[in-house]
């Protein structure tokens, strides 16, 4: 399809007599074997006119990208393919090459050429290809286009490379410009690094470099809060260490195809395969599209980011030199939320994150006490729904993040295991689904105990459904006599 693509494209450019080259990521993905449905062209002369042309004459749709910098792209095949059409910078190549972020997005094929891998490589670009190698084509390079400090850790994430050094002094000495560029393009960049794997190295590259900070004060104001002594890291270590262990878990459960990754924080082997066939129902929630191409998976390592992110404005010292972060969570909602809207964020995705950071703790706390009844869990998913998932996940990976090296298998396998207990809970509910009858009404409660309208008949409701959803009642008179027993316990 993209070759007839292109013999289109090369007719109706030589039937116009315009100068045009496959140039930037098409070229890079075609030199080094990666598949790719964008087609990027520069032309000499006016872009977008032309591209609104070209769009009409192959049956395509034009969509007009950037009317600054005279860039349009057409939407071919069935919508599959996209060729973007730009105007050369300079009106000659080596002016535009020049002006390019990377070297091995600095090279160009003309679309006239009859050998399609007769390459202009001004800047060494193949060669940096060949050796995995992020260099920017000049010492203006983030100057002219600040969004290029945090491509650089994109592609070097992405793609496995390592950025140079030089390259990498001048996004230090430059960080700070990404504060200048529009949220939406910094989100797609850091959506893309949150979802490769390996975040532990993806996240302290973006550190070392000086551009977390700029992205997400919130998480940089983490670093060095000391804890309790059950965690064996501060805060920012913490956090950083419970985004990868959130790939760790998920492989572990077997829930998500990650994908090989780095090394994360040292710890001893997880057990693999703790859910058993509980899994095969989580792998298509994960999967789940949220906003955008971003996933269920992507707000799960957002909550991570976020979980504890309130921890430095409620820290405290008790008078026996205990360190309390009480209310943490509840502090976190608004702060995650406040983040999230910063960096545009969907709503959706937003009360995801949020759901989370607020009952982050709640599984752990039922699975510690001896006492947790079906009630309990019913509340837990009550007050969690769909999140409920999530957070379990969200749980597991925290139990990691907080032993570090001190991590007990043994002890993450039964937390692992009541994860399963709990999972197996809400797949065999039928109300997710199918709300459960209504065995009462409030106008019921109140007439048949001559109670007046105000909270507590909302409350004695609550007990009902509570013991109907976990199977102790299942009548009228069953509810009314649950309600009848409330009461006399509330007057003795």
């Amino acid at each position: 399809m993209q070759n007839r693509l292109l013999d289109q494209v090369r007719s109706f450019l030589q039937q116009r007599n315009v100068e045009g080259y496959l140039v930037g990521g098409y070229v890079r993905d075609l030199v080094s074997g990666r598949p790719t449905n964008d087609i990027d062209i520069a032309v000499m002369g006016k872009a977008i006119p032309l591209a609104r042309r070209l769009a009409d004459a192959i049956g395509g749709h034009f969509v007009l990208l950037d009317p600054q910098n005279d860039i349009a792209r057409v939407v071919a095949g069935n919508g599959n393919i996209y060729v973007d059409v730009s105007s050369l910078r300079g009106n000659d190549l080596p002016t535009d090459l020049a002006a390019r972020d990377f070297t091995f997005n600095a090279l160009a094929i003309p679309l006239a050429a009859a050998d399609p891998k007769q390459i202009t490589d001004l800047f060494g670009g193949l060669s940096d290809l060949r050796a995995k190698t992020v260099r920017a084509v000049s010492d203006r390079a983030f100057r002219d286009d600040p969004l290029r400090l945090v491509r650089a850790v994109r592609f070097a994430v992405q793609f496995g490379y390592s950025i140079e050094p030089h390259t990498y002094s001048l996004i230090q000495r430059d960080a700070g410009l990404l504060a200048n560029v529009a949220a939406e393009r910094v989100r797609d960049e850091l959506v893309r690094i949150l979802s490769a794997p390996g975040a532990w190295s993806n996240l302290h590259l973006l550190d070392d470099l000086h551009l977390l900070a700029v992205i997400l004060p919130e998480v940089d104001d983490l670093r060095g809060v000391s804890q309790p002594p059950q965690h064996y890291y501060d805060v920012f270590t913490h956090t950083l260490a419970v985004v990868d262990a959130v790939e760790e878990t998920l492989i572990a459960c077997r829930v998500a195809d990650i994908g090989k990754r780095p090394p994360g924080p040292p710890h001893a082997p997880l057990p693999v395969g703790v859910l058993g066939q509980v899994a095969e129902n989580v792998r298509p929630h994960l999967a789940e599209v949220i906003s955008a191409d971003r996933s269920r998976l992507l707000t799960l390592k957002l909550a991570a980011l976020f979980h504890d992110i309130a921890k430095p404005r409620t820290r405290t010292v008790d008078e026996q030199g205990k360190v309390h972060f009480y209310n943490h969570p509840q502090e976190g909602v608004a702060m995650s939320e406040q983040a999230m809207r910063r960096l545009r964020f969907s709503l959706r995705e937003i009360h995801i994150v949020k759901t989370m950071v607020l009952n982050h703790m709640r599984p752990a706390q039922i699975a510690a006490d001896p006492q947790a009844t079906p009630k309990a869990i019913y509340r837990y998913f009550r007050d969690t729904g769909r999140e409920g998932i999530d957070t379990l996940f969200l749980s597991l990976a925290d139990h990691i993040g907080t032993r570090g090296p001190r991590l007990d298998p043994a002890g993450w396998w039964q937390h692992a295991q009541f994860t399963r207990l709990l999972l197996e809970y809400y797949v065999a509910q039928p109300e997710k689904n199918t709300p459960l009858p209504r065995l009462i009404t409030g106008h019921d409660v109140m007439k048949a105990f001559k109670i007046p309208p105000g909270p507590r008949v909302g409350e004695l409701l609550e007990e009902v459904r509570e013991a109907q959803a976990v199977g102790e009642i299942h009548t009228r008179e069953e509810a009314l006599e649950l309600v009848a027993e409330r009461l006399k316990e509330k007057e003795a």
